[in-house]
């Protein structure tokens, strides 16, 4: 998949170019005047270009790319930060808080725990300046906490500390 976002006069349009199952690549053209207003019109569009209940003609990863780039596109459109246009009419106090993907489990780590991930959520972080310098801090530490314990400090493929542990306590105690 191909996203392309242009200005072309003062129209924003994005084209996404999908390489489809059943047939050459395609390409399809979404207009700012007619779908990148909040609400679902754009997602309605990109569903009935797939045409199928379950998402596989096009695949969700490239309905979810182009569902983004009309987003993006739409708000810089309007000249709002992405997450304000999302937003719509209502009030944006603050950013969600994100989490951290600490310890790997499942088939993303050579350990035998059964979970797949094990987050963190620096909640209470003021700024998100403060969230990424507490995230950064809680996974050094923890880091030299795992090579202290003899635990390899490799990263899994969702981007967690992969080590030696057996119980999914041991990853819940670890980063505390």
């Amino acid at each position: 998949m191909r996203i392309a976002t242009v200005t072309i006069g003062a129209q924003e349009v994005v084209e996404v170019i999908w390489q489809v199952s059943d047939g050459p690549a395609q390409s399809h053209v979404c207009r700012s005047s007619s779908l990148m207003s909040p609400g679902p019109t754009a997602h309605r569009r990109l569903i009935d270009l797939d045409g199928t209940s379950d998402k596989t003609r096009l695949g969700p990863s490239a309905l979810l790319g182009a569902s983004m780039a009309i987003a993006r596109a739409a708000a810089a459109g309007a000249k709002l930060p992405i997450y304000r246009y999302l937003a719509g009419t209502r009030t944006v106090s603050r950013l969600p808080v994100p989490m951290i993907n600490v310890v790997n489990g499942g088939v993303h780590a050579a350990n035998t725990l059964d979970f797949w991930e094990f987050m963190l959520m620096p909640a209470g972080a003021p700024t998100l300046r403060d969230v990424i310098r507490w995230s950064a801090e809680v996974l050094h530490a923890l880091n030299a906490l795992l090579k202290a314990s003899g635990h390899p400090t490799s990263v899994g493929d969702e981007g967690g500390y992969t080590p030696n542990f057996h119980r999914p306590e041991e990853a819940l105690d670890a980063p505390l």
